[in-house]
C-alpha cells in the first residue's frame, strides 16, 4: 500500500500552478475537471505511480454544496491529504470500522482535456477526530496511472503524518499496514519534502506555504 499521491490545496489552479513552478522549477501538466465536485487539477510525477496533486476550484462549475467550495478557504496552498494505492478496499473499510472509523466506497471520474474520461474508485474516511490525518485509499483498476502522462522533475524523499494522538493512532496503522511516518505534536498535520530542480521543497498544512 505504497502512497499514490499527495494533494496540494489552493482557491485558484492558474495561480498555484505558476507559483509552483516559480518555486521548483516545474510547471504542472493540466489534469481536467471533477464533475460535480466543483474542482479541477494539475499534476507533476514524482516517480512511478506517484504524482502530486495541484487541486483547486473549477470556475466552470457550480461551486455550492460541492467539495471545491471547502477550497475557497485556502488563502495559499497547502497540504491536504494523501492518498494511498490499495485494491483491497473492501477489506480496508472493515478494518476501519473495527477501529471506531467509518469510510465509504465510491466512484469518481476526472474528464481530461482531450475529451477523454479516467475513472478509480476511493474509499474516505468520514468526518472523524483525526480528520485528514486518516489514509485515504485509491483503486485505478484498469485505468492508466496519472504519473505516466504528469510532468516529471520532483522527488518525494519525505512524508510525515503530524497528530497530538499519533501513539493511539498507530494501533490502526498496524492494522491497516500502513508504514507512513508518525509524529507526535501539539497540533495535527501532514508534511512532505520534494526534491525538485530548484532545490529542496517542504510542503505542509496549515497557513505555511505564502505565494
Amino acid at each position: 500500500m505504497a502512497i499514490d499521491h499527495l494533494v496540494l490545496a489552493a482557491r485558484d489552479l492558474d495561480r498555484t500552478v505558476a507559483w509552483f513552478e516559480s518555486a521548483t522549477g516545474v510547471r504542472a501538466t493540466p489534469g481536467g475537471a471533477h464533475p460535480g465536485r466543483g474542482t479541477r487539477n494539475a499534476l507533476v510525477s514524482c516517480g512511478e505511480k506517484l504524482y502530486l496533486e495541484l487541486l483547486a476550484t473549477d470556475p466552470a462549475q457550480p461551486l455550492a454544496g460541492t467539495f471545491g467550495e471547502n477550497l475557497l478557504r485556502f488563502e495559499s496552498p497547502a497540504m491536504h491529504a494523501y492518498m494511498l494505492r490499495s485494491t483491497r478496499l473492501e477489506a480496508l473499510q472493515s478494518i476501519y470500522r473495527e477501529h471506531g472509523v467509518d469510510a465509504r466506497l465510491s466512484q469518481a471520474s476526472r474528464c481530461l482535456p482531450d475529451g477523454r474520461t479516467l475513472n478509480w474508485r476511493l474509499l474516505i474516511p468520514e468526518p472523524h477526530e483525526w480528520g485528514d490525518c486518516l489514509p485515504k485509499y485509491i483503486d485505478w483498476g484498469n485505468t492508466p496511472h496519472p504519473s505516466t502522462s504528469a510532468k516529471s522533475g520532483c522527488t518525494l524523499s519525505a512524508f510525515e503524518v503530524i497528530h497530538p494522538q499519533a501513539a493511539k493512532m498507530a494501533r490502526l496503522w498496524h492494522a491497516i499496514g500502513c508504514e507512513i511516518v508518525l509524529v507526535e505534536a501539539s497540533r495535527p498535520g501532514l508534511r512532505a519534502q520534494l526534491q525538485t530542480p530548484n532545490g529542496p521543497l517542504t510542503l505542509e498544512s496549515g497557513e505555511r506555504v505564502i505565494w
